[in-house]
């Protein structure tokens, strides 16, 4: 795919996302909306410029989207330019004087750049196999009793 095909790709899955997100409150029914922009960014690795681009837009809002689409990719991707660019528009609003409301975004998104395990990878089957080798995931659709 040229680069606006896989432009164009990456913002009509970011909008399902957004959309599924505003509609619904169930955060692990979420990943299939989210796991697809992930593949879609990873099975590119020739637009990566083009990917850091479009995630520093929906980290800064000039592209607003839900937060869990730059959480979930950048756990595994950790363009380090994203993160900067987060704490560089974080600290150019004043920092927590100046943008208290941006707080929790910033602390979530610096931690998911860390090696630790992820405390939201609970609800991503995805991140829990990977961070929780063997462990059942907590968030596993319970079967029906007959």
């Amino acid at each position: 795919m040229d680069a606006h095909e896989v432009e164009a790709q990456f913002w009509r899955l970011c909008d399902a996302a957004t959309q599924f997100d505003a509609e619904n409150l169930d955060l692990p029914q979420l990943e299939p909306y989210l796991r697809p922009i992930l593949e879609l960014v990873k099975g590119n690795p020739e637009h990566e410029c083009l990917f850091k681009k479009s995630f520093i837009e929906l980290s800064t809002g000039t592209k607003p989207h839900t937060d869990w689409i730059l959480l979930y990719c950048m756990r595994e991707l950790r363009y380090v330019e994203v993160q900067a660019t987060v704490n560089a528009w974080f600290d150019s609003l004043g920092g927590p004087a100046g943008a208290p409301r941006l707080m929790n975004f910033v602390s979530d998104v610096n931690w998911v750049f860390d090696s630790a395990p992820w405390e939201y990878a609970v609800f991503f089957r995805y991140y829990w196999e990977r961070e929780h080798p063997g462990e059942p995931w907590p968030c596993e659709p319970k079967q029906e009793e007959k």
